[in-house]
């Protein structure tokens, strides 16, 4: 069935006016939810971190006592009683404080005056907190951090501590406190009071999961197991702060969260049932739903009303779309209803007064865009070639004219040698007379997906100048439709003599450093060797530390001369039968200790048949040695602890391939074309020698034509 424009206008209105409410309802109460939801949760788990806080202070506070005293007596050399009792009588919680030898016997032994049952000495080897006190101090680990072990006597909570007299030396015993918590468990319980409404629970339990405070203190006294409680099994599995919502064996969902209490792997628990937790969730949902309710309602009564008003309007502003959308900028509406849509037709009729003027505008303001675009890129001082998909130009300045040599001579046609000297639309290669630019552009062109950056040194005359390519391709604004290609020259001549300034003062320095390091190195060696006399252990502790830092820099000195002398072409090869399996033997012994103080498995890895002293390469042996301990000492310096750095020697016939891999991060893969150059280290990697160690292992191998 067909409708009319005024019951359709109707729905639509009423349609937009009622789901917005509708969702934004819904949308509403569902992040109320979410948000009265976290905060129900993040409640019980500030409730039970608090509770956490209040045990684990008073425990410190307990542990931090008693360190004092033991301390004190330790510090005097002695142990004897009265500091003891005057402390206990001092501290009601402290039920009494015993010597005990290392086989756990209480040797001295004072008690609180309410407790004169405590004074006897007593037996502890087989007490359980004893016991691991004791394991732990056989392991060698840290014995100053007390055991701890909890009980009930007499309906009276207690807790059992062992401290080591001496943390160093086990063998002088410890101290055995017991200390009473019913004042702890009494401000917990008074605490509950805020704790406990609305159905909530708070409960503590020890490291087993057994029960050692509970709002039911029956509960606690029987020292019950909890350990099939669902919140308990996550906290024992977990060891944090965290909540959750569960089913109990009753079918009722529950809401809880637990904290671990710091240094004795108990845990306080806070749970309540969901139907009072999340009560204010309920009431918020039944109140909005009746606001949307109520919300509908009155929406589609004002759609409506607004409906049977734009309907008699509205052709008339159909009819001019339709004209205007056809061109007919000369076409107005006229609607007369002092109301809103009075003002849109109004507003319609300047938006065709202004269409009318933009398009009469518009040729000017293209024409004028181009000039300006023009004038930019004729007065920078880069050179700039813009060519289509096909290689032909398609704009071009004067500085890559210049750059390109397009002069009359390969710019003026064979058919027509008195045509204008014009490059547009001509083939740039085509163009090009010199065969190594003409490569260089046949590189970038070849590819316009791929941005690329090349250099190329071009002689202009008497001089060479120094010039960087880089390529882009172009993309129609706002759509991905390809255009062509854009090139932009830029002149680094410069920037290139002032590095080979740079690498001339550098080699020259180092040339000049060589012979007093030389000279420096003589006289710590006569040092060393006490030829000019006796040294002390300090002093010659001093010339080492000289004589490695003067090694070293003496290295680094080698390195840059190797590196100017390979690049001069006046680095030589002697070339001999190397025994291979020797040098890797040397390497691997030479690193090895290296390794073993980064807990680093440093690994040879040769094949059976490679495997005898007989087996020889022709090679320079200084230069295959220096390249694999500086691949080796690269991958050592890379590589965690508990890393492995593996030496690889592998036989392919007419040639045989070694390699060196490490289990570190690995380089960078925008580091990767860049590290065999001069100087190069990774940013943010720690920092060490000159960045010329992955040089020269490239320049030796490939003198060897590797």
């Amino acid at each position: 069935m067909k409708l009319k424009l005024f019951p359709k206008i109707a729905l639509i209105l009423i349609s937009l006016a009622t789901l917005p409410v509708m969702i934004v309802g819904w949308q509403t109460y569902t992040l109320n939810k979410i948000h009265l939801e976290t905060n129900i949760l993040e409640l019980h788990t500030n409730l039970a971190l608090s509770l956490s806080n209040r045990i684990t202070l008073y425990l410190e506070s307990i542990a931090g006592r008693t360190r004092s005293v033991i301390e004190s007596m330790r510090s005097q050399g002695m142990i004897i009683a009265e500091p003891l009792q005057a402390f206990v009588n001092s501290n009601d919680e402290f039920l009494s404080i015993a010597y005990i030898n290392p086989q756990g016997k209480e040797l001295i032994k004072v008690t609180n005056f309410a407790y004169p049952e405590e004074k006897i000495l007593k037996d502890l080897s087989s007490d359980d907190v004893f016991a691991r006190y004791k394991e732990q101090a056989s392991n060698e680990n840290s014995p100053n951090e007390p055991k701890l072990g909890f009980y009930y006597e007499k309906n009276e909570p207690r807790l059992k501590m062992v401290f080591p007299f001496d943390p160093s030396n086990p063998r002088r015993g410890g101290f055995y406190v017991l200390v009473s918590l019913e004042n702890l468990w009494q401000q917990i319980k008074e605490q509950g009071a805020g704790i406990g409404g609305g159905g909530r629970e708070a409960f503590v339990i020890d490291e087993n999961g057994r029960l050692i405070y509970h709002n039911q203190e029956e509960k606690a006294k029987n020292h019950e197991s909890a350990i099939k409680h669902p919140i308990v099994s996550e906290a024992l599995m977990r060891h944090s702060i965290g909540s959750k919502e569960f089913t109990d064996q009753s079918g009722n969902a529950i809401v809880g969260a637990y904290a671990e209490v710091s240094g004795t792997g108990w845990f306080s628990i806070i749970q309540q049932p969901e139907k009072s937790a999340y009560y204010p969730i309920y009431r918020t949902r039944s109140r909005a739903l009746q606001i949307v309710l109520i919300s509908i309602l009155l929406a589609s009564l004002i759609a409506f009303l607004f409906a049977k008003n734009l309907s008699r309007p509205i052709f008339s502003l159909i009819e001019g779309a339709k004209k205007v959308a056809t061109g007919q900028f000369d076409h107005f509406v006229s609607v007369d209803t002092n109301d809103e849509i009075s003002q849109l037709a109004a507003t319609f009729n300047d938006m065709v007064k202004e269409l009318k003027r933009y398009s009469d505008l518009q040729v000017d303001r293209m024409m004028e865009e181009k000039t300006k675009t023009e004038a930019v890129i004729f007065s920078i001082a880069d050179g700039l070639v813009l060519t289509n998909l096909e290689g032909e130009i398609q704009l071009i300045n004067d500085p890559a004219q210049k750059i390109f040599c397009l002069n009359s001579r390969n710019l003026n046609s064979a058919e027509d040698p008195g045509a204008p000297q014009n490059p547009i639309g001509r083939k740039l290669l085509d163009l090009i007379g010199e065969q190594n630019l003409k490569g260089l552009i046949q590189e970038l062109l070849i590819e316009p997906e791929k941005s690329q950056v090349k250099e190329l040194p071009i002689q202009i005359a008497s001089y060479i100048e120094h010039h960087q390519f880089t390529s882009r391709l172009v993309h129609v604004p706002r759509s991905d439709k390809k255009i062509g290609v854009v090139t932009v020259v830029h002149d680094v001549t410069l920037e290139r003599e002032l590095d080979e300034l740079k690498e001339g003062f550098l080699h020259s320095i180092t040339h000049d450093l060589r012979n007093p390091m030389t000279s420096i190195l003589g006289f710590l060696k006569f040092l060393l060797d006490e030829t000019a006399g006796p040294t002390n252990a300090q002093q010659k502790k001093m010339l080492q530390v000289m004589d490695r830092a003067s090694i070293r820099l003496l290295g680094m000195i080698n390195d840059i001369l190797d590196v100017a002398k390979i690049e001069a072409g006046k680095m030589e090869i002697e070339v001999t039968k190397v025994p291979l399996l020797t040098i890797l033997e040397d390497i691997h012994s030479l690193y090895k200790p290296m390794a073993e103080t980064k807990s680093i498995h440093l690994e040879l890895h040769v094949p059976e048949k490679l495997n005898s002293a007989d087996y020889a390469i022709n090679a320079d042996s200084n230069q295959i040695e220096r390249v694999i301990g500086n691949l080796t000492a690269n991958a050592l310096k890379f590589t965690p602890m508990d890393g492995t750095v593996t030496i690889v020697l592998e036989d392919f016939n007419e040639r045989v391939q070694l390699s060196v891999s490490d289990t570190g991060l690995g380089v960078p893969e925008d580091y990767r074309d860049k590290i065999f150059d001069k100087f190069q280290q990774v940013k943010g990697q720690k920092k060490g020698g000159t960045g010329l160690g992955l040089t020269i292992c490239k320049y030796f191998v490939e003198l060897h034509k590797g």
